[in-house]
This record gives C-alpha cells, sequence and structure tokens, in this order.
C-alpha cells in the first residue's frame, strides 16, 4: 500500500463549504424527537376530546339552566350556561348552515392533512387537537342548533374545552409552520 492510500484512509475527506453552502438545503418540520405513531392513536385522541368535551357541556346543561352562573373566583373565573348559534364570538349567528358547513369543510381537509403528514407527529398530535374539538362543536349544532359555552373568564366571550383545544392546535400549527418557513425567501 502507497503513502497516498494510507493517508486517506487516515483522514477521512471534508467537504468544503462552499459545497455545502451550494448544495440545496430541505427544510424540514420541526420534531421534539417523537415517535411516529399509528393513524389510529390520533382517531383515538380525536375520539378522546371529544368525548370529553361532550361530558363536560352535559354537566352543564344538566346543572345550570341558560345564563345561571357559578362564581368560581369572583368574577375572573366564572361557569356559565351560554348558548352560541354563531362561530367563534358568536360571529355569523344568523348563519347556522353556513358556520355547519364551513365547520365540516375544515374537518374534512382536517383528515387530509393528518394523514398526509403521518411522518410528522408532533404536526398530527397539534392537527388532532383542532379536530376534535371542530367535531365537538359540530355536534353541538347538530343536535342543538348551538354551541354550548360554559368558561366566563370575563375578557374574552364566553367559551369551551372544544374551543381550548381548537385555539392551543392552531396557534401551535402557527408556531410550527413558522419555525419551518423561518429563513426561505420568496419571490425568487
Amino acid at each position: 500500500m502507497s503513502k497516498e492510500q494510507k493517508a486517506s484512509k487516515q483522514r477521512p475527506v471534508k467537504e468544503s463549504i462552499a459545497s455545502k453552502a451550494a448544495a440545496p438545503q430541505k427544510r424540514q418540520m420541526p420534531q421534539a424527537n417523537i415517535k411516529a405513531h399509528p393513524f389510529w392513536y390520533y382517531l383515538i385522541m380525536i375520539v378522546i376530546i371529544v368525548a370529553i368535551d361532550q361530558c363536560l357541556k352535559m354537566l352543564v346543561e344538566g346543572k345550570l339552566a341558560v345564563g345561571e352562573k357559578i362564581y368560581i373566583v369572583e368574577d375572573l373565573f366564572v361557569i356559565t350556561n351560554v348558548h352560541n348559534t354563531g362561530a367563534a364570538f358568536n360571529f355569523l349567528a344568523d348563519q347556522p348552515q353556513l358556520v355547519m358547513g364551513i365547520t365540516a369543510a375544515i374537518i374534512a381537509v382536517g383528515f387530509y392533512f393528518l394523514f398526509a403528514f403521518r411522518e410528522t407527529p408532533l404536526l398530527q398530535t397539534f392537527i388532532a387537537l383542532v379536530l376534535g374539538g371542530a367535531e365537538g362543536n359540530l355536534i353541538d349544532r347538530l343536535m342543538h342548533g348551538y354551541v354550548i359555552d360554559y368558561i366566563d373568564i370575563n375578557i374574552i366571550p364566553v367559551f369551551n374545552f372544544a374551543d381550548i383545544c381548537v385555539t392551543v392546535g392552531v396557534l401551535f400549527l402557527c408556531i410550527m409552520f413558522t419555525a419551518l418557513n423561518r429563513g426561505r425567501t420568496y419571490g425568487g
């Protein structure tokens, strides 16, 4: 074996900085070392969210008349029974069919993305949160014609567990997609 062959075996070949910079880099969805779960795992998660949501709503409906309040922490945290015929913050209250249609479309698209991002468990978790909350509120609309809201913290309109799931899911989806797109250039 020649001296050159021995030297090449001992010294690993390093890529130059220029060649690394020239190679296109693929942006990947941020992960927190979470193991991928089978699709049914997220379906069970959605079912659990809907079950918790519906149980809490049945409890409120069974214990409180519409408008009745239980003060947990003075005016800062109140349990009340409110019927919301519209979407978020009673938006489109006079268009219940439109709200149900939009919700059903969001759920359909959500299931598509839940399946499409099956290699990204953190993203699937947040999509499942959104789906569970949206389905919980859609069940209310189909059964009653309104959504049962019950958490009143006096700085925003009354909301429920399903709304919390949707809000947390959407917030973290936005954070993940912002992290994914950070540094990406547009228009060229």
